[in-house]
């Protein structure tokens, strides 16, 4: 039966009815789906050394004949061990397996092998547990062997085995990098990477492959970027007119000076609200940096437009403490608090279905809260700006479904994180974004130390904590 990148994985040789249930279980169900997942590391097995040649440590292929074989159980007889000797024309090796007494069957003295492994002085000196097949086939051995993720029931060698023969459909690939892309950029095509990746002929072949695999996943995520942005342009969203006077009483009444980073930040935010399409800005600063008062100066321009803001926290407890300083910011608000455990429209505890009519009804204009708050039974009428903290936790997809939430109208979303990248990084990772920058501490905040402490250290760095 031919095989195709449609075929399923279980027509593969090898693959019977439970390891194509472990397949599954790792979201394998094609072959395609199967050629798709590469190796995460890989064993140099490259390097044919003759048996006198073969140094301790050194991940080394050696053919021989197999000139004794036998096997016997382990001290505590739940284990048998399968010894061998192999020779070659400069010498013998000790061969030691265990667990595998099947060998006996397969392995018989005058054998030819080719073994791949290291040799050390574990079990005296020997080649503990070293792959093997016949001389002529160089499949597992005499080259770069991919190392391949496994679950349940799937065995590695099983698991090449099968892909060598799944590589036999890599050419039904669609090669779908535009020619003078690839040769602008010196890459390989996609049938020629994905051969590569799994079975390399030499280490330069590995290295082509991952860089041809590397490009396509980046400039897979440019693209998906430049989509979020293309349809964010033609969406809707709430204006929030900017009034200046406001915002200084606002910022006035705090009970702290902010610092010029935060200020043009607020400035960045506050304008992006004034236009008639949805806000995708990123806002980065260390921890203590003063995050939140920025985004409290923006929301409060959208509450005083009578409009909702929703702050979304990773967490309960940072979902609570943010829930108290919204409450001290806006004491002329119904603040609620909406998690998996905690609903309150400020200080008074309701049941999870009076906070969503409230919600519902327009009678709370701000909700702080855990992803919960997006399930599909919460609806957010008049929802204008969003406020999502620890954005590590909050992927593109996330943030385009929040865009999706409202059909008339996209609210605006502002994305907070404390995680130092640096801009062009952080434009790489979070292309769909813009990004504003708090590099300031503010007065009388401690500097962040960074410190390595060593594994015998240990005790006396959570006694500092």
């Amino acid at each position: 039966m031919a095989i195709h990148l449609s075929s399923s994985a279980a027509e593969l040789p090898g693959i019977g009815a439970k390891a194509f249930k472990d397949l599954k279980t790792m979201g394998i169900s094609t072959v395609q789906d199967f050629l798709l997942a590469v190796p995460f590391r890989y064993d140099d097995f490259s390097q044919i050394r003759k048996i006198v040649d073969v140094r301790t440590g050194e991940p080394v292929t050696v053919v021989g004949t197999i000139t004794s074989i036998k096997s016997r159980p382990a001290k505590n007889r739940h284990m048998i061990i399968v010894d061998a000797v192999l020779e070659d024309d400069t010498g013998s090796l000790p061969i030691v397996w265990f667990n595998q007494a099947y060998l006996m069957n397969t392995i018989h003295p005058g054998t030819e092998l080719s073994l791949s492994g290291t040799v050390d002085f574990r079990f005296n000196r020997s080649m503990a547990n070293p792959v093997h097949e016949p001389p002529d086939r160089h499949l597992l051995t005499g080259r770069i062997v991919p190392v391949y993720r496994l679950s349940g029931s799937l065995k590695m060698n099983r698991m090449r085995s099968a892909m060598n023969i799944a590589l036999s459909c890599v050419h039904e690939f669609d090669e779908w990098l535009p020619e003078e892309l690839i040769k602008k950029e010196s890459l390989v095509d996609l049938p020629t990477a994905l051969s590569s990746i799994h079975f390399p002929q030499t280490q330069k072949d590995l290295d082509r492959a991952i860089d041809r695999l590397k490009f396509e996943e980046l400039f897979l995520h440019q693209m998906m970027f430049a989509q979020v942005r293309r349809e964010r342009s033609v969406r809707s969203a709430h204006t929030v007119p900017i009034d200046e006077d406001a915002l200084k009483q606002f910022v006035v009444s705090l009970p702290f000076e902010l610092t010029s980073a935060q200020r043009m930040a607020a400035w960045e935010i506050v304008q992006d609200l004034a236009k008639s399409h949805p806000m995708n800005r990123l806002l980065q600063g260390d921890v203590g940096s003063g995050k939140t008062v920025v985004a409290a100066i923006a929301a409060s321009r959208v509450l005083a437009q009578d409009r909702l803001v929703v702050y979304l926290a990773p967490t309960e407890i940072l979902a609570s403490q943010q829930h108290a300083v919204f409450q001290k910011l806006f004491p002329d608000n119904a603040v609620a608090l909406f998690t998996r455990s905690q609903k309150q429209i400020g200080n008074e505890v309701v049941k999870k279905e009076k906070l969503i009519e409230a919600i519902r009804e327009g009678n709370v204009r701000c909700v702080i809260g855990t992803h919960a708050v997006l399930q599909d039974t919460v609806e957010l009428p008049n929802l204008a700006f969003v406020i999502v903290d620890e954005q590590h936790r909050f992927g593109v997809a996330q943030r385009h479904a929040l865009l999706e939430k409202n059909s008339e109208y996209a609210p605006h979303l502002l994305s907070m994180t404390a995680t130092p990248i640096p801009r062009s990084l952080a434009l790489t990772v979070y292309g769909d974004l813009d990004v504003s920058l708090i590099n300031q501490l503010p007065k009388g905040r401690k500097a962040i130390g960074t410190a390595v402490v060593a594994q015998s250290d240990r005790e006396g760095m959570w006694q500092h904590v």
